[in-house]
């Protein structure tokens, strides 16, 4: 099953508590460290569990984030985890960016540093890889197709 949206949602989101920048920041978190590790970090043993997903996600707020190890190795910069855990904190307002109201300081992290932050902004950055184009166009047959959650629908019932 193909999550789209669902493992980027925030704890504050899951436990229907509101939100706000944060939200969008804690999904930056989880984007970033997809990128990483080819897998967001609260994904389910099931790729059909949402349950287990939500669970994951929630569990943040009770035992903190927890990381794969692998992630310095694949980051190849040990700012990656230290980005990931300040933007991935179970209380919206400890998000770095959050408190400032502004992504700001997460742009200044050390992760960052080479990258030209302004350039990013003005569209003129020139990235250090670009991919192949393939013209060989696939038909969208052959894309996993994304399937409704069939399961119990209950915990959906205050959306």
């Amino acid at each position: 099953m193909c999550f789209v949206l669902v493992e980027y949602l925030s704890p504050e989101l899951i436990f229907n508590l509101g939100h706000n920048q944060a939200s969008d920041i804690w999904a930056l978190g989880v984007i970033v460290y997809e990128m990483l590790m080819a897998v967001t970090p609260f994904a389910p043993k099931r790729p059909d569990n949402v349950t287990e997903l939500f669970t994951n996600i929630a569990m943040v707020k009770k035992n903190g984030l927890v990381l794969s190890s692998r992630i310095d190795q694949h980051a190849g910069n040990p700012q990656a985890r230290v980005l990931i855990s300040a933007i991935l904190k179970a209380d919206p307002n400890e998000r770095i960016g959050a408190q400032e109201g502004s992504t700001k300081a997460m742009l200044e992290h050390p992760f960052f540093s080479g990258a030209d932050v302004d350039a990013i902004g003005r569209g003129t950055a020139v990235p250090e890889f670009i991919p192949t184009v393939n013209t060989h166009h696939e038909p969208l047959s052959n894309l996993m197709p994304v399937r409704p959650f069939n399961g119990d629908q209950a915990m959906f019932a205050e959306f």
